[in-house]
C-alpha cells in the first residue's frame, strides 16, 4: 500500500510539504479506482508514516498531514460484509482452485482450511512449518500476538504438492525469494474458472465461513473463536494466556474447521494433488477421540451425536 499508493502519489515532494489536502485528494483517488476499503487502508497507513516521521524527526514532517481529517466524510461508510458460502458455493471454488492451481489455487484451499487471513499465509515460510503445525508470527498477526495454526491431513497433502525452491516463501513466483503479490489478478482467475453459479464474494468470506462453519458443528464460542485467532480484550487478554492449542487440534483433526463443511457427507470426495503430480483422493471424517473431547473446565466441543 505505501509503495503502491503514498508513494506514486508524492514521490517527487518532500515529506515535510505534504498537506492536509494532499492527503484527502490521495484518499479520494483511491476511492475512486479501488473502493472504500482500499482507501481506508490507506489512509491509515499514510497516518502511520507520518506519525513515524515525527517520531523520528525525518524528512522534514512537522505535523501529522492526517491528523483532523474525518475519512467518513470522504470515503463514506463501508457496507459490514454478511455472505457465508454455502456448500454448493464451496465445492465450486474449491474445484475451481484447482484449476487456478499453484501458488494461488493452493494458498485459497488453505485459507478455507484454516480460516487464516490472506496475508497470514500468503507471507508464510518453509521455517513456520513444523511437523503439522504452521505458526504465523506476531509481526503478520492483527493483534500483534502468535496464532499457531494446526494443520489436517488434508493440509499437509496439499503443502506437499508445493514446489521446494531455494528461497524461503512456501507461495511464491519468485523461486522462494519473495512472497507472491498480484492478489487481484488472480481472484479475477478464480471468478473465471468457477463453473457453478456463486454469489460474489471476497477472499476474505472464506474467513467467515470457517468461523460460521465452527457454530454450525456447535463448537463451543470460545474455541471457535481462537481457530481463527480472534482473541480477548483487555484484563482478558492480559490474564488468560492459554493457547487453546490442544483444543485448536482436536477442531482441526475433527474437520471442526471449516473444511469440514467439504467432508464427503457433504460434498463428496474431494481430490488434491500428490506429490508426484497425480490426483489423489482425500477422506475426512470426524474422530470418534473428538466426539466427547471438553475444553480445560470441561464443557464439551462438539454436541452429542456429532
Amino acid at each position: 500500500m505505501v509503495r503502491r499508493e503514498l508513494i506514486t502519489a508524492w514521490s517527487d515532494r518532500p515529506a515535510g510539504a505534504i498537506e492536509r489536502s494532499d492527503v484527502i485528494a490521495m484518499v479520494r483517488d483511491v476511492r475512486s479506482r479501488r473502493g472504500a476499503s482500499a482507501a481506508r487502508k490507506a489512509f491509515a497507513q499514510a497516518s502511520r508514516v507520518f506519525s513515524w516521521a515525527l517520531g523520528n524527526d525525518l524528512g522534514g514532517v512537522k505535523f501529522n498531514a492526517c491528523t483532523g481529517i474525518r475519512t467518513g466524510d470522504i470515503i463514506g461508510s463501508i457496507a459490514e460484509r454478511h455472505h457465508v458460502l454455502s456448500d454448493q458455493e464451496l465445492r465450486a471454488v474449491w474445484n475451481a482452485s484447482e484449476e487456478v492451481g499453484y501458488p494461488f489455487g493452493l494458498l485459497y484451499q488453505l485459507l478455507l482450511l484454516t480460516g487464516c487471513r490472506l496475508k497470514e499465509l500468503a507471507k508464510a515460510r518453509w521455517s513456520e512449518v513444523e511437523s503439522d503445525i504452521i505458526t504465523v508470527p506476531a509481526i503478520r498477526m492483527k493483534g500483534n500476538l502468535p496464532h499457531v495454526v494446526p494443520l489436517t491431513g488434508l493440509a499437509l497433502r496439499l503443502l506437499e504438492t508445493v514446489p521446494r525452491f531455494d528461497g524461503p516463501h512456501i507461495f511464491t513466483t519468485t523461486g522462494g525469494r519473495r512472497p507472491v503479490s498480484g492478489f487481484s489478478k488472480a481472484k479475477a482467475r478464480l471468478d473465471r474458472l468457477i463453473t457453478e453459479p456463486v454469489e460474489q464474494f471476497v477472499v476474505h468470506d472464506f474467513r467467515r465461513t470457517v468461523r460460521t462453519g465452527l457454530s454450525r458443528l456447535g463448537v463451543v464460542d470460545h474455541v471457535a473463536e481462537r481457530v481463527v485467532a480472534h482473541i480477548d480484550g483487555g484484563v482478558k487478554r492480559t490474564y488468560n494466556r492459554y493457547s487453546y492449542l490442544s483444543e485448536k487440534i482436536q477442531c482441526a483433526n475433527g474437520t471442526c474447521s471449516h473444511h469440514a463443511l467439504i467432508t464427503p457427507r457433504r460434498l463428496g470426495r474431494q481430490k488434491s494433488g500428490s506429490s508426484d503430480g497425480s490426483a489423489s483422493t482425500v477422506s475426512v471424517s470426524v474422530p470418534r477421540k473428538l466426539q466427547s473431547a471438553t475444553d480445560p473446565v470441561g464443557r464439551r466441543l462438539l454436541p452429542k451425536g456429532c
